[in-house]
This record gives C-alpha cells, sequence and structure tokens, in this order.
C-alpha cells in the first residue's frame, strides 16, 4: 500500500501534540525552576519521575524525539504511525511514573498529571491506527 499524504487535520493534530511534547521537554531543561514540574516529597521518599530524571535529561530527551518526530510528519505528511507510537512512548513512560509513584509514596503524591499523560498516551495510540487505517506509515 502506498503512502497517502494526509490532509490539514491530520497534520494540524500531530503539530499539536509536537508542541505538547516540545513543552515537556522545555520543563525538564536542567536549570528550569523544580517547582514548575514537581512539588516536594518527605525526605527520603523519591519518585519515579524523579530516579529517572537522576539518571540524566531523559524526560527532555524523549520528549524532543517525541516532539521532532511528530513535527516532520505533520510538516511531511508521512510517517505518522512512527511518530504517535514513539509520542505514545514517551507520555505513557511518564504518566506511568507519576501513577508509580503516587501508589509508593505517603501521602500520595496527585495524580491528575499522570492521569493526563496516560490520556495523551491512549490518544496516540488512537491517532497512529486512524493514520494506519488511512494508509499512512
Amino acid at each position: 500500500m502506498t503512502a497517502v499524504r494526509d490532509g490539514f487535520g491530520v497534520r494540524l493534530a500531530a503539530f499539536v501534540q509536537a508542541l505538547f511534547a516540545f513543552g515537556m521537554g522545555v520543563f525538564y531543561l536542567p536549570g528550569t525552576p523544580e517547582t514548575l514540574v514537581r512539588r516536594p516529597l518527605p525526605p527520603g521518599q523519591v519518585s519515579a519521575v524523579v530516579f529517572i530524571e537522576s539518571i540524566g535529561p531523559i524526560w527532555t530527551l524523549l520528549f524532543a524525539v517525541a516532539a521532532i518526530g511528530l513535527f516532520f510528519a505533520a510538516l511531511r505528511g508521512v510517517r505518522f504511525v512512527v511518530a504517535y507510537l514513539v509520542a505514545a512512548f514517551a507520555w505513557a513512560l511518564y504518566g506511568g511514573s507519576i501513577m508509580w509513584s503516587a501508589y509508593f509514596t505517603v501521602p500520595p503524591a496527585p495524580v491528575v498529571a499522570g492521569y493526563m499523560s496516560l490520556g495523551i498516551a491512549l490518544t496516540s495510540i488512537a491517532c497512529a491506527r486512524a493514520a494506519a487505517e488511512r494508509g499512512s506509515n
């Protein structure tokens, strides 16, 4: 099956998701005030998000890759499936980390950001499926 160059609506959806992913990457740039992305946990507790972040600028890199993939998919009109699946992975890992941490911290961390992130991940999967049905790759 040949790839279909998708219309404005499909490209707009990918571009909007690219902006969201880019924004998340910016929030996790080194030097960004920590209060923008989390509330302090009680002493001795570390969230999964902080643990992953302690490895390196994982969140910035992961969301940057997702944003770049979605941006180029929107710009060129191809490769939507791959771009959306990369974005879904980024959002699911982030949201899952928040939800996992909320379960293990006392008092539980707020879960609204995790719930929204998992919703964006599911939306990305749905968009990848829709793009595949349209013949995009």
